[in-house]
């Protein structure tokens, strides 16, 4: 009898209905590069990967209709890897006729806020609150009341807290029995009747604009830098602009990030070498000295010395090589008013340079919910 261990388990939605994709045969996966031989599909939307070794690994989501999604899994000795993928509509998705069509544009200091992370989401009819008196800052699991059938909800999923004096992004891992498990547990106090809705994250392109595609009209809700943010929405397309308050903010770095170079060709994820003893969200915490990253695969950039011998050899044509990062400098500028043993914190805000030419940045950390200069 062959018995599987199960490393990692995700629940596939579609981001734009919020619906449980259940036909598993239509998904290709690709684990680390290579095709997904034997992925365990569960008729109720649940991918299943077994046997996978102790490590970081890439997983590649592709199904037409939706954008590729990549995420990255660390395998441990301890229970599996738990989450929630929600596929965004790509080229082919077939959009109801009420579909609600939103270009956000944000503004910081009066100019554009190019590459602000912000949270949106709509209320939808199935209302999630806070039912007990209130919850203490520390408190991983809290009494919700849900008006309708929770199954219609993005659970586990992130959840912003609509507590005007305390808003809160936070990630609610299960509710049963009207008793919700947050993950990690919440920060602030918050009061009875405190509405959670749905959230997702998006990413301002260089002017600053954010387009968003929505099942129907209602109130878009926005979470960036701390501050709440709404505006009613109309039937059809229309554009909306938001002054964003404060300071921009960027979330910490930590052990398990996901890095892209401009010439690579695969994601890398981060090494934490600089401490060992300052976790942010029970990963090691990154400074703008652990700039020695393994590889993005590929190197396509012909300022690289073994990527311009083989071009020539190939007679002028592009001919990439595995890519072996030269990286010297640290990161900049990270966060240098927060030291993390002595040395400054790396944000997702942060660039690092390859002698080469190449641009390396975070494209995903664990750490989204937590924010840092």
């Amino acid at each position: 009898m062959i018995r599987r261990t199960a490393s990692a388990v995700f629940l596939m939605r579609d981001g734009f209905t919020g619906a449980t994709l259940t036909n598993g045969s239509a998904t290709r996966c690709f684990l680390d590069g290579e095709p997904l031989r034997r992925p365990v599909w569960k008729r109720e939307g649940y991918l299943v990967l077994t046997d996978l070794s102790p490590g970081e690994h890439v997983l590649l989501i592709s199904r037409s209709g939706y954008q590729d999604e990549r995420i990255l899994i660390t395998v441990g000795d301890g229970r599996p890897t738990e989450d929630t993928i929600a596929l965004k509509p790509g080229a082919g998705y077939r959009f109801p006729q009420e579909t609600v069509r939103v270009e956000l544009t944000l503004r910081r200091g009066g100019a554009p806020a190019a590459g602000e992370r912000v949270w949106l989401g709509v209320p939808p009819r199935t209302r999630l609150k806070l039912a007990q008196e209130k919850n203490e800052p520390g408190d991983a699991e809290a009494h919700l009341f849900c008006d309708g059938n929770p199954g219609l909800l993005p659970i586990p999923g992130h959840f912003l807290m609509t507590d005007r004096k305390a808003p809160e992004l936070a990630y609610l891992r299960s509710l049963c029995d009207e008793t919700g498990e947050f993950a990690p547990p919440l920060t602030l106090s918050h009061g009875r009747g405190t509405e959670m809705i749905p959230m997702q994250s998006y990413c301002a392109d260089e002017s600053g604009v954010v387009r968003v595609l929505l099942r129907e009209p209602g109130t878009l809700m926005g979470f960036c830098s701390g501050a709440v943010y709404e505006s009613p929405l109309q039937p059809g397309g229309q554009t909306i602009e938001w002054k964003l308050e404060g300071e921009a903010m960027a979330n910490p770095v930590v052990m398990t990030a996901l890095c892209t170079c401009t010439f690579g060709a695969a994601p890398c994820p981060m090494t934490v070498s600089s401490q060992q003893t300052v976790s942010t969200f029970n990963q090691l915490q990154a400074t703008i000295m652990d700039n020695k990253l393994p590889t993005f695969g590929m190197c396509s950039n012909p300022g690289n010395p073994a990527v311009a011998s083989a071009t020539a050899a190939a007679m002028g044509v592009l001919t990439p090589m595995p890519c072996v990062p030269a990286t010297p400098a640290p990161w900049v500028p990270g966060a240098p008013t927060v030291l993390v043993c002595g040395k400054p914190l790396l944000n997702n805000s942060s660039k690092l340079m390859c002698i080469y030419g190449g641009v390396i940045q975070v494209t995903m950390t664990p750490a989204m919910t937590v924010t840092t200069p």
